[in-house]
């Protein structure tokens, strides 16, 4: 699949570049995290993340900054736990969760739809016994994968290519993985499938 990325990157780059906010939203998020406890990035983040969407409570998002403005060293089970505690609210957004986890550390992956659509990760429901161990245990493995991808130079085109067209300034490589990544799905999807050239 990372050769399918290389040899279709202009497209995906194109996919990438169709969202306007993906690259300088999310610099500035990262240039701005000192401000994370003010409403006016607090709304910027819930924009770029897509958190609006989720109908969450005011009460899940005073629990969810206040997780990320601890910087803490959470692993994903013992945040998930806290935001449910905190909040009240026992509907894991994990998504959500590994966004804040990336923030603190930018080096981390994260897990979304499009990244276990690409990895074959049948989401577990949210009210099955073992849950959160099989999100904590896939997303340990997505580390793994990443570290294996930078270390066996995997996106080396991809990654040089996505830096030389979007210029991003807060960017690691795991993050230009992950958007790769979820690019590559968006491509695809939208093709209906495979390029016919493959």
């Amino acid at each position: 699949m990372y050769e399918l990325i290389n040899l279709h990157v202009g497209a995906i780059l194109a996919e990438i570049a169709k969202d306007r906010k993906h690259v300088p939203g999310y610099d500035r998020l990262c240039r701005e995290i000192g401000d994370v406890n003010t409403e006016p990035y607090q709304k910027l983040y819930r924009h770029y993340w897509a958190m609006n969407r989720a109908n969450l409570s005011d009460k899940y998002y005073k629990a969810y900054f206040k997780c990320l403005s601890d910087k803490k060293a959470w692993t994903l089970d013992t945040l998930l736990n806290e935001l449910c505690r905190e909040s009240g609210d026992q509907s894991l957004q994990v998504s959500f969760a590994t966004k804040l986890l990336h923030m603190i550390d930018h080096r981390l992956p994260i897990y979304d739809s499009r990244v276990a659509k690409f990895y074959c990760f049948k989401r577990p429901t949210t009210k099955s016994e073992g849950c959160i161990k099989r999100f904590e245990e896939f997303y340990n493995d997505l580390k793994g994968k990443y570290k294996a991808i930078l270390d066996k130079e995997n996106l080396t085109t991809s990654i040089d290519a996505f830096r030389k067209q979007f210029n991003p300034t807060e960017f690691t490589d795991e993050k230009i993985i992950d958007s790769l990544i979820w690019g590559f799905v968006a491509f695809v999807d939208y093709k209906g499938g495979l390029p016919k050239t493959l």
